[in-house]
């Protein structure tokens, strides 16, 4: 079946069935009004886009793939592989063959920006060889030049190749790398380095400024060609995406870009005009224990989407990972964790295998330079939730059975507090250390405020919602708590009133964080939504979009410039909230002034700041 969707709303305009078989590709004339698709049954088709009308066709024996049309429409290529294995090119004004090119190996094409020559990708057949493709003139069939890939670069694997534009440049992917070669003297301009695995797929701009590749990592990295060299512009990541991308492609006016998933499950786009989202990283990362920034806030720590048991460290700047620990030799797994104020460990929550609700090493810190353990200590049940105190002296953590432990640097049991009402939720430390939340959840929700080292209830506060939350204010007596319909709380610890109300996302809060000045609240919500709020007064700040998932978890840079946000679906994103750093983003983006109008949408300012 052939797809045609609008590109604003991603409904269905057009649905035919095109090939007998799967549809190996499909590509738009530079106008628009044509679309050549390929399919496994060997034949190369031209529609009408607007009707689905066929217009013309070539079929041969093999697999057909990789169509690609001139730049006045009036040629489209393809290649055929397995037995036989050609580049063929159609003149549609005529319905003949002008050139019929034995290539071994082609899997896509790329016809030149006058016609005259074709650059093939090409997989390899051959482990001695290095080549990822050639240029072929098209009249006589002979070979121009060859694209040669690194060392070692043989993967029978998926191969792209794009010519640019504007005719002068001819990009192709190659192992853990995309290349970029001067179209007329076959040199190699650039060698692109960033994904983790093999690249799969490339596509220019239409200024042929950038070129965005995909790969078997599940990112979309776009670079910026300049005279002095090439970098790395963005690096765009989604959990829909997680089994690799294998085909990218810009929309017309360059402001878009968009990938599909190598398990042919779903489509991603991306905005990077200056209204797409104010991200500074969408990593790659499972959406669940959630994240964490370092002191340093440059750097983020996630579970491990490669490794159950292990953390990952990422650099935001990047979007790549630095660093991974563990995971333990003991089958330890864990469902939260929190890394210490200093930076210099992180502490675990969780139990070991069998997966149920055991464990007789349920709470553990490990120290991040050396990945060693430091201590580790027992519940009878999974520990759900653990935290450290505002000075890094003390680690909280709660488990399934209601029981609370306080637990010192050295690993020793300091504290136990027992709950009134079965299971706890959440566990927050107040800014002096000395008092701990705790959220309790069973036939009614309540949050229960202990001065922990005389193990004494101060305050007690029924939230009325499930599976409550609760965040200490970092700068004073307060807590927020989730509770009924979706809505927060702020109470007064010391006077027992309750301060404010947020109006919160239907449906539920799945966490909710004060910020580390105390001057706003974030909470996740159930209906994909990140909602923030002034602390004082209650007001609404901003929402953040996402997918549309469940957004799980939130938290703060330790200057509260950026937000982290989980997600099953979206992964783990990072938010600018700083407004330097959104016009940052947002001329980045734009590669132009930001008007008026642009920081009203985007920005959530009246207007642009003035020199």
């Amino acid at each position: 079946m052939i797809d045609i969707r609008d590109s604003e709303t991603g409904e269905s305009v057009l649905s035919f069935q095109g090939h007998r078989g799967d549809v190996t590709d499909v590509t738009f004339s530079p106008d628009g009004s044509k679309l050549a698709s390929t399919g496994i049954d060997g034949k190369l088709r031209v529609w009408d886009s607007s009707t689905g009308r066929l217009l013309s066709y070539l079929a041969a024996y093999g697999v057909a793939s990789g169509p690609s049309f001139s730049a006045n429409w009036a040629l489209v290529c393809a290649a055929w592989s397995t037995d036989g294995a050609r580049v063929q090119i159609l003149d549609l004004s005529t319905d003949q063959v002008v050139s019929a090119i034995p290539v071994d190996g082609a899997i896509d094409t790329a016809l030149s920006l006058n016609g005259r020559q074709v650059a093939v990708g090409i997989t390899a057949v051959d482990e001695s060889l290095d080549e990822v493709g050639a240029v072929f003139d098209v009249n006589t069939g002979q070979e121009v030049f060859v694209m040669a890939g690194p060392n070692g670069s043989y993967h029978p694997g998926y191969r792209g190749v794009a010519w640019s534009p504007n005719g002068e440049l001819i990009a192709a992917n190659s192992e853990g790398t995309a290349r970029v070669w001067d179209a007329e003297t076959g040199t190699v301009r650039h060698t692109l380095l960033g994904h983790n695995g093999l690249v799969h797929s490339v596509a220019w701009s239409p200024d042929s400024s950038r070129l965005v590749t995909g790969g078997s990592d599940g990112t979309a990295r776009v670079w910026e060609m300049g005279s002095d060299g090439v970098r790395e512009q963005w690096s765009f990541s989604a959990q829909e995406l997680k089994s690799g991308i294998v085909g990218v492609a810009f929309s017309a006016d360059g402001s878009r870009v968009m990938a599909g998933d190598a398990g042919i499950s779903s489509v991603k786009v991306w905005d990077l005009g200056p209204t797409g989202n104010a991200e500074w990283a969408n990593l790659p990362a499972p959406g669940h224990p959630g994240a964490e920034f370092m002191p340093d806030g440059r750097r983020v720590v996630t579970g491990s989407h490669v490794n159950e048991g292990a953390v990952t460290i990422w650099d935001l700047q990047s979007a790549r990972e630095i660093q991974t620990i563990g995971p333990p030799t003991d089958y330890f797994w864990f469902q939260s964790f929190d890394v210490s104020p200093d930076g210099s460990s992180i502490a675990l929550g969780g139990g070991s295998d069998p997966h149920d609700f055991g464990g007789a090493a349920a709470g553990r810190a490990w120290d991040f330079s050396t990945g060693e353990e430091l201590w580790r200590i027992g519940h009878d049940r999974a520990v759900n939730e653990v935290t450290f105190s505002p000075d890094g002296q003390y680690v909280a953590t709660v488990d399934w059975a209601g029981i609370a432990k306080i637990v010192d640097r050295a690993g020793r049991v300091v504290g136990v507090l027992h709950g009134q009402r079965g299971n706890l939720s959440d566990v927050a430390f107040s800014s002096d250390g000395h008092l701990v939340a705790l959220a309790e959840f069973c036939a009614a929700d309540q949050v229960r405020v202990w001065e922990w080292a005389k193990s004494e209830v101060i305050l007690t506060i029924t939230a009325e919602g499930p599976w409550a939350r609760v965040d200490f204010d970092p700068t004073g007596p307060r807590v927020v708590l989730s509770g009924a319909a979706g809505v927060a709380e702020i109470w007064d610890v010391e006077s027992g009133e309750r301060l404010t109300v947020l109006a919160g996302p239907p449906g539920g809060v799945n966490d909710l964080v004060f910020s580390p000045d105390g001057s706003r609240i974030a909470i996740a919500g159930v209906d994909g939504l990140v909602r923030l709020f002034d602390a004082d007064t209650g007001a609404s700040q901003l929402s953040l979009r996402g997918s549309g998932c469940a957004v799980e978890g939130v938290t703060f840079s330790p200057d509260g410039t950026k937000l982290a946000s989980t997600s099953s679906c979206d992964g783990v994103r990072i938010w600018a909230l700083d407004l330097d750093d959104l016009l940052e983003i947002a001329r980045r983006e734009a590669g132009r002034a930001i008007t008026d109008e642009e920081c009203r949408q985007c920005l959530h300012v009246v207007s642009r700041p003035r020199a």
